[in-house]
């Protein structure tokens, strides 16, 4: 089992490496040490991405590609957490909440979608083709498979 971690005491200790815990008032420090978990977390949620803003405008996109050119994995891990782990997706009637009206307008979009798409391909501007796997050699060993 994971040891409790406070989320006071690392308020404290957040505070203290920005140099706040000592010069500011201590009647603002209590008044954040007192607040609510939900309160506090955004109170340093919300220091960190200034501090995050400011060095930012400092190292900026040097920072980035430095790191993208030295630790290509922790630059995709950093890319990846952006994106959000689930999205809530809500399924409406669809199709049957249409009316006739709608659904005329959507057969006639599709319509159109696929002779704009024939006519590409018996322009030549379109490839007819099928895409099919390519099975690469194994690991370690060449072209002709010799190791």
């Amino acid at each position: 089992m994971r040891p409790r971690v406070s989320v006071r005491g690392s308020v404290r200790r957040y505070l203290r490496a920005r140099s706040i815990s000592r010069s500011t008032s201590r009647s603002v420090r209590s008044a954040t040490l007192a607040a609510p978990p939900e309160a506090t977390r955004r109170q340093v949620n919300k220091a960190f991405l200034q501090d995050m803003r400011k060095a930012w405008d400092k190292h900026g996109m040097k920072a980035l590609e430095k790191c993208a050119r030295n630790q290509p994995a922790a630059f995709c891990k950093m890319y990846v957490l952006l994106v959000p782990r689930e999205m809530k997706v809500e399924h409406s009637r669809g199709v049957a909440s249409l009316t006739d009206e709608q659904l005329e307008a959507a057969i006639a979009a599709v319509r159109e979608i696929i002779e704009a798409r024939e006519k590409a391909l018996d322009d030549g501007q379109l490839i007819k083709g099928k895409a099919e796997p390519v099975a690469l050699p194994a690991s370690g060993q060449g072209a002709q498979g010799e190791p």
